[in-house]
């Protein structure tokens, strides 16, 4: 995953890594995880979007990597990154513990 947005909540994001993550599938569309807390989203702009878009949904204060996914624009939804992942990736993240850390 790349962050590629300067924005509040991406940088609270990065604020939070190394942390240990689990994550589930969402609709079939969406692999979701819960932060332990909520990210500080400042003035960061809502998003529409796509897959391979990693964002943050506000109301339940959680991280999503779309993969199947045409939401349209939402206020609540902010973009943090992308990422490249295949379907087979993806899946293996049901159900599991992910630690995540900053690779530069």
């Amino acid at each position: 995953m790349t962050i590629d947005r300067d924005t509040p909540a991406a940088r609270d994001f990065l604020s939070k890594i190394p942390s240990t993550l689990e994550f589930e599938d969402f609709s079939n569309s969406e692999k979701i995880a819960y932060l332990p807390r909520r990210l500080n989203v400042g003035n960061t702009p809502g998003s529409s979007p796509k897959n391979g878009d990693f964002s943050y949904y506000k109301p339940w204060g959680n991280i999503i990597f779309y993969y199947n996914a045409h939401p349209g624009y939402s206020a609540d939804v902010l973009h943090l990154g992308t990422y490249r992942a295949t379907q087979d990736q993806l899946e293996a993240l049901d159900g599991s513990r992910v630690a995540v850390e900053i690779v530069r």
